[in-house]
């Protein structure tokens, strides 16, 4: 049975949860540690408590650190936006259309935000605070929050984001109200949207990604890999905006057709993707890598819609949907398999190959089941020992900022 890390046993063999606090919790701003027992020698009932408790501890973490639920934080920044621009809407509708100078203010604030959360930086305006922005909405919804505060610290960074949202909605009914556009029974006010190209638009995804350290070496490796396959099918210097629903079918279309391996197979990696699709005698990509694609397609374009350079994601729920019975089962080696590893082991101890992570690293394997990387990550700090029992604190904490875990599991 799998044992998370933030489950500890005893040398009474009674479980203990184990649960980080977050410097900022700290008086010393120091990283420290929950100690609780769960009173049980079960194991099952140790996992089962230790559940639940990790998620209401990280649910504590969060309101002790921030004062608040984060949806409750993000129901605050909504509601003020939703306000002051409904107040902007009852302008136009009484007083008519902005005038040329008051559109480009609202263009001039839109485009330092989309700079400013591009770039990371905290203010949007060349020589003015947000912090000024942050009053008002405090003192419009009475929010009491410290400036030195981790929360106040969130609000700045969060607050850009429905700030630009508030802008780009301004400026699309701005135009919206003056189409006089008379081949249709209604007045068309359709959101305009910020033009970019395809791949300008994949670069500043990709940036920000980059940026804000979302995807490891492998997967930015990988993402790009994949973006440039959709860049290859619809076409770099693409409008983005252009890419409709029916674009989206066909790429969809073409990803099930395309063979596995194509840039790595001599049949295939020469061929454009027309001709790619037409070579016999290779397996086709499988159910899953299709799915990949067009997950990664989705949140591409989910953030282009956040962006204001397009006004739908035409990838959302193109995933081809998968029976459970399809899915293939990953089983445990069996004793015999298990006793094969181990009798192969026996030539590449330490003293014989001089390559000891060639022997420990297979031991720590089976015997802990840990993840190949969580393994390979290992520091002498992280072997522990706590009330007699030595166990490996397996963590993405350490001097190396490079060390992950795939969950907080």
């Amino acid at each position: 049975m799998f044992i998370p890390c933030y489950l500890l046993h005893s040398r009474h063999h009674i479980f203990y949860f184990r649960w980080p606090i977050p410097p900022v919790l700290h008086p010393r701003r120091q990283r420290s540690h929950l100690k609780l027992s769960l009173g049980t020698r079960e194991p099952r009932e140790a996992l089962r408590l230790s559940r639940h408790l990790a998620y209401h501890a990280d649910k504590i973490n969060w309101k002790m650190a921030h004062g608040m639920d984060y949806i409750e934080f993000l129901r605050h920044l909504k509601s003020y936006f939703k306000s002051i621009l409904s107040k902007h809407i009852e302008l136009i509708d009484k007083n008519g259309p902005l005038t040329l100078e008051a559109i480009n203010a609202v263009q001039n604030t839109h485009d330092f935000l989309q700079q400013a959360i591009k770039d990371g930086e905290d203010d949007y305006m060349p020589c003015e605070s947000i912090d000024e922005d942050i009053y008002r909405f405090l003192k419009a919804r009475q929010l009491d929050i410290p400036q030195d505060s981790t929360t106040y610290r969130q609000l700045k960074n969060d607050f850009k984001l429905p700030f630009l949202s508030y802008c780009r909605e301004v400026l699309a009914y701005n135009t919206g109200i003056r189409n006089y556009d008379l081949s249709g029974t209604t007045q068309s006010t359709q959101p305009a949207t910020i033009e970019k190209t395809l791949k300008q638009a994949m670069d500043d995804f990709i940036e920000e990604r980059k940026r804000g350290e979302a995807w490891t070496a492998r997967t930015l490796k990988d993402r790009k890999a994949q973006l440039r396959l959709l860049s290859d099918m619809l076409g770099a210097n693409i409008n983005i905006a252009a890419v409709d629903a029916l674009k989206a079918a066909e790429v969809k279309k073409t990803l099930q057709v395309l063979p596995k391996n194509r840039n790595k197979n001599p049949k295939t990696r020469d061929l454009s993707l027309k001709d790619m699709a037409t070579v016999t005698g290779i397996g086709k990509m499988d159910t899953r890598t299709v799915n990949e694609y067009l997950t990664v397609y989705q949140s591409f374009f989910g953030w282009a819609e956040q962006q204001g350079y397009v006004q739908k994601n035409v990838f959302e729920g193109l995933q081809i949907k998968v029976g459970k019975h399809k899915a293939k089962a990953r089983m445990p080696f069996t004793r015999e398999q298990i006793k094969k590893i181990l009798s192969a082991l026996a030539d590449h101890t330490p003293k014989k190959s001089g390559k000891s992570f060639r022997y420990w690293g297979v031991m720590l394997a089976i015997y802990t089941g840990a993840r190949l990387n969580e393994i390979a990550q290992l520091a002498l700090d992280d072997i522990q020992k706590d009330n007699g029992v030595w166990y490996f604190n397996i963590t993405d904490e350490g001097d190396d900022d490079k060390k992950r875990l795939k969950n907080a599991s």
